[in-house]
């Protein structure tokens, strides 16, 4: 819990409902997530039954972000833009061939930023000056013509120890990016819902893990699929030092509504050629409103 203590946490779990939600927001300036989990936190800390059920009900009727209308989306995790390794190569490569494909709309799952190198923690301006430096890097290099929607992960995060806000800097630069939550959210795709991840701080709110079609993780760096979990692999030339799961990046995938299921490719760069790596089709899991 950055922004708020344990009692403004209560004084607005008190009073919160569905009419007043985007007021609290702008009152106590937390995102959408955020306050989602300020009411998560809560329901596990009352001893009040019925302050329980109430926000358990609003989290439920609350926790989808936004809708995607699209029918194929392009997603993406972890370019670190400012790292030695990044490679805006891929990241090139990859939004051509969303292009080609007909994709308009990319979700990035965290850390498209790397923040100040560890080396210049201790160094307050050589930070800032890095920080910034990766924004001018983002603003002259992100491709542009698609509406790129940005989760933010545990690289994000670092800007704020200097006392930059990534988002509102972002947000300034261009508006073909949409920073949408800090860690987690909820997204409707189609008649599916989708629950966005990547690895935060404990002590950053995000919103509870809660019933949804797909869950779509950044941050390790790598491919795999268990159910219905799947991570993104890094669009750059990382290299992971500790992981239990094997490296099969660099790449990315791209998702498509069918109505009834989605289909989930996976794709890896070889030389000149980006291959199709891996495929899993989803059913619908069940009914879902955005009501």
């Amino acid at each position: 819990m950055e922004k708020l203590n344990k009692q403004e946490i209560l004084q607005i779990t008190r009073k919160i409902n569905a009419n007043n939600f985007y007021d609290f927001m702008e009152r106590y300036d937390l995102t959408y997530g955020e306050l989602l989990g300020a009411i998560d936190f809560q329901i596990h800390s009352s001893s009040s039954l019925l302050m329980e059920n109430s926000l358990r009900n609003l989290l439920k009727q609350k926790q989808i972000l936004f809708c995607v209308n699209d029918k194929k989306v392009g997603l993406f995790a972890d370019f670190h833009a400012g790292h030695p390794q990044a490679n805006w190569d891929y990241i090139y490569r990859g939004y051509d061939f969303c292009f080609e494909e007909g994709i308009d709309t990319i979700i990035i799952l965290g850390d498209l930023l790397h923040g100040p190198y560890k080396w210049a923690s201790n160094n307050y301006n050589k930070a800032i000056f890095q920080c910034y430096q990766q924004l001018v890097e983002l603003q002259e290099h992100l491709p542009k013509g698609f509406s790129t929607f940005l989760l933010g992960g545990n690289h994000e995060e670092e800007f704020y120890k200097v006392g930059i806000d990534p988002w509102q800097q972002i947000l300034s630069m261009r508006d073909d990016i949409f920073p949408i939550s800090r860690g987690r959210c909820y997204v409707q795709f189609g008649n599916f819902i989708l629950n966005l991840n990547h690895n935060l701080p404990s002590r950053i709110l995000i919103p509870p893990e809660m019933d949804c079609d797909l869950s779509l993780y950044g941050h390790f760096h790598t491919a795999f699929i268990h159910g219905r979990k799947a991570s993104i692999t890094t669009c750059s030339d990382l290299k992971l030092t500790k992981t239990r799961y094997k490296f099969t990046g660099p790449g990315f995938s791209t998702l498509t509504d069918f109505d009834d299921q989605l289909q989930l490719h996976g794709y890896t760069f070889e030389e000149d050629d980006i291959v199709l790596q891996s495929s899993k089709t989803y059913q619908k899991k069940r009914k879902t409103s955005t009501s």
